[in-house]
């Protein structure tokens, strides 16, 4: 993931770039140390359910805005509307780019999509453990796969 996220950075300027992220390290959040590294400013959004997490905050992060929001990101309940978190992070975007991802990331790509900015998705399986445990906390079946909901909608060649 790493590798590839320094192949997409070296697509744009540190100089006139912000790479913005949900603000936590782990996940595609591993990628704030890179881009500092190689000089771009990092930009973390991420609701207001992280500040119940301070430890899961990147230190790679200049710069976090939190949005008072309910749930982590995605639709909103019985909804198409985004939830405030994802509203966000779509409208302060000018291209989204996903490394793998689910639900929440399905759901900003496809937003971002109908505003007309561009998509980069790059397929990436999610954490094995990680969704198993995710599926038995929620009580669901083990999964079949672990491509992830994006690569269900940007991952199939059309």
């Amino acid at each position: 993931m790493l590798k590839l996220a320094r192949g997409v950075l070296s697509q744009y300027s540190p100089a006139k770039t912000l790479i913005t992220i949900g603000a936590t390290q782990g996940g595609v959040g591993a990628i704030y140390p890179v881009a500092k590294s190689i000089g771009f400013t990092t930009a973390g959004i991420v609701s207001t359910e992280a500040l119940n997490y301070p430890e899961e905050i990147s230190p790679a992060v200049d710069h976090v805005c939190f949005i008072e929001d309910k749930q982590w990101g995605g639709k909103l309940p019985n909804s198409e509307e985004l939830s405030p978190t994802s509203k966000a992070m779509v409208t302060c975007s000018d291209v989204l780019v996903a490394i793998g991802g689910n639900d929440i990331t399905r759901d900003e790509l496809l937003a971002g999509k109908a505003m007309g900015r561009p998509i980069q998705f790059f397929p990436a399986e999610v954490n094995h453990a990680w969704l198993i445990h995710r599926a038995e906390i929620n009580g669901l079946p083990s999964p079949e796969s672990f491509a992830g909901s994006v690569h269900e909608i940007f991952g199939k060649k059309s």
